[in-house]
């Protein structure tokens, strides 16, 4: 927790990449004994981006990355913080 946090620090963003880091996955079910945490619950003052999967979609990833770096800005993210270019349409 303390390397995230400190990796988040002077971050612009945080692309949580798969199930476990975007909504804690079946590791975060009770009893928990690995306090295992979905990124967002940790990490409060930064924008998430959240690509889900088990295994995430590496073209998910390369778009989400291409896209802050072409346009300089964040993708537009749907209600769960997922990229709208890639989970807006089943």
């Amino acid at each position: 927790i303390d390397q995230l946090k400190e990796s988040a620090e002077n971050a612009k963003a945080i692309i949580a990449w798969g199930s476990c880091a975007t909504n804690g996955c079946v590791q975060s079910a009770k009893p928990n004994p690995t306090e295992a945490t979905p990124i967002n619950k940790i990490i409060k003052n930064k924008p998430i981006i959240n690509v889900p999967g088990c295994p995430p979609i590496g073209e998910v990833m390369a778009g989400v990355i291409v896209h802050v770096i072409a346009f300089g800005k964040l993708p537009e993210l749907d209600r769960l913080g997922r990229p709208k270019a890639f989970y807006a349409k089943r």
